[in-house]
């Protein structure tokens, strides 16, 4: 029986094999049951979407066979007529929406026509949608394959749905390259929404990049206490804190250090006002007024630091290496060489190869904040000003960011329950 199971998925392969060599992320799987005899796992290149392979497969493999489905987009290219299909949507219209169907113009790109429409979904498609089955939790919403397989669903079952219609976006004339194609949708992307502020756009998904990264360690304290002894935090914190917890790398990062320069200008504000408190209630203030005069000036000196030396002189004293040390041994190839982002900005390493905690405790600390900044300015200012580079809201930089977020979440943290103490 074995033997005979692997023959039938050896000839399912067979029947596939175009689909195969076009789409060499995609595999085929074992699948037994009454109605299917195999499984094609990761199309796209994505985990979260299954297509079951039914008993009686022709119309199925003569889909599939004349297809390639880029992993970057939620589309199918049809090889003959190079006519490429991003999957759009099986939902009734919104009213705001109701203009674009049948919507037809030519994009010209770097001097190439391209007719562009909305309209009709492909045999192929729905073929497709109508053999989807969820496979994974996903990231990119099972390329919107959901709601074209409900409809899908509803034919073959004969249920009464409102009549609305299965539609793609189309662009013709696509000679496939992958790295034109999305230079082309990036560009189109900003003309669609340029001519009309509601109009739907292509979406790009970053493949993820094989990495062997290991996240944040659970504890700080080996293990969860038995009794907390919670002081109050400023609600400031407390809601950028928050924020920092959801969204991609880049929106957490830019939270956490939001807090870290929130907290510096109120920290050192706050001490100065302590320190020329202290100095004035002095029982010799009156009898030694120029050297108190010089204390009150020297507290009010340092409430006037920069904000990169108000950040630098809160996490040195709030801050300790060992803590920040846990955190990089644990990835430390991410920081001990060149970081270097889509957009251009390169980030220096944090630590050499060979440091130990010894080594980094020494000036460890200043090192990160110089770091954490930078990669702010990168993030946040357009450019940074030594390298003109940015960092660009991609997957591939959302993967880099990961360990930073790591570390600055810590210090964020150690600012927002010891900053007052200090």
């Amino acid at each position: 029986m074995a033997g005979e199971d692997g023959d039938e998925l050896a000839a399912v392969r067979e029947i596939f094999k175009p689909f195969l060599t076009n789409n060499s992320v995609a595999r085929i799987t074992a699948r037994k049951d009454k109605e299917h005899c195999a499984s094609i796992s990761n199309p796209w290149g994505d985990e979260s979407i299954l297509i079951q392979v039914p008993t009686e497969h022709a119309e199925l493999a003569a889909a599939l066979n004349g297809v390639y489905l880029p992993q970057q987009l939620a589309a199918l290219w049809h090889r003959e007529t190079k006519k490429l299909e991003f999957i759009w949507t099986a939902l009734p219209m919104p009213p705001p929406w109701s203009d674009i169907p049948g919507r037809k113009f030519t994009f010209r790109f770097k001097e190439k026509s391209y007719p562009c429409r909305f309209e009709a979904a492909s045999k192929e498609l729905l073929v497709v949608a109508k053999h989807f089955a969820p496979g994974a939790s996903t990231s990119t919403n099972f390329r919107n394959l959901v709601p074209f397989s409900f409809l899908a669903s509803a034919e073959k079952t004969g249920a009464n749905l409102p009549k609305f219609e299965a539609l793609s976006f189309w662009i013709d004339n696509i000679d496939w390259d992958n790295d034109e194609i999305l230079d082309l949708v990036n560009h189109l992307n900003f003309y669609l929404k340029y001519y009309d502020s509601i109009s739907p756009v292509v979406l790009v998904y970053y493949p993820k990049e094989a990495e062997s990264l290991k996240p944040q360690t659970r504890y700080p304290y080996e293990s969860f206490p038995t009794h907390i002894n919670a002081r109050e935090i400023d609600d400031v914190m407390l809601i950028l804190w928050d924020a920092s917890r959801q969204g991609d790398n880049a929106r957490q990062f830019l939270y956490c250090y939001r807090i870290i320069e929130y907290a510096s200008v109120t920290h050192l504000e706050s001490k100065a006002r302590l320190d020329i408190k202290r100095i004035l209630a002095a029982p010799h203030a009156v009898s030694e007024l120029s050297a108190i005069t010089n204390q009150v000036m020297d507290a009010l000196q340092r409430s006037k630091l920069e904000d990169f030396q108000k950040c630098e002189t809160l996490l040195r004293e709030i801050v300790k290496p060992s803590l920040l040390w846990r955190e990089i041994k644990e990835n430390k190839s991410a920081f001990s060489g060149v970081t270097k982002f889509d957009g251009g900005f390169e980030l220096g390493a944090l630590i050499a190869p060979e440091a130990t905690e010894a080594t980094f405790e020494a000036k460890g600390v200043d090192i990160f904040h110089k770091a954490i900044r930078d990669i702010r300015n990168a993030l946040s200012h357009g450019k940074d000003s030594r390298s003109s580079g940015v960092i660009t809201p991609t997957s591939r930089n959302f993967q880099k960011l990961r360990p930073w977020v790591s570390l600055v979440s810590i210090a964020a943290a150690e600012v927002m329950l010891y900053r007052d103490v200090l």
